[in-house]
């Protein structure tokens, strides 16, 4: 299976559909670059329904 890079919308749209395992069905390995890990946490900071990314390790 190939890998992917994942920016911060494909992460947060499959979150709120609970559904963001599809991601490890479809790909041997996504890479997150840190401005999108970094953007998640300011989210997360403001209070907004973004994934946290440390309950997924295999990103």
């Amino acid at each position: 299976m190939p890998a992917a890079i994942s920016n911060t919308s494909p992460l947060l749209y499959l979150h709120r559909i609970d559904s963001i395992n599809w991601l490890r069905t479809l790909f041997d390995s996504i890479w997150v670059p840190q401005a999108v890990v970094i953007e998640l946490a300011e989210g997360q900071r403001l209070g907004f329904d973004v994934p946290d990314l440390a309950l997924y390790p295999w990103l």
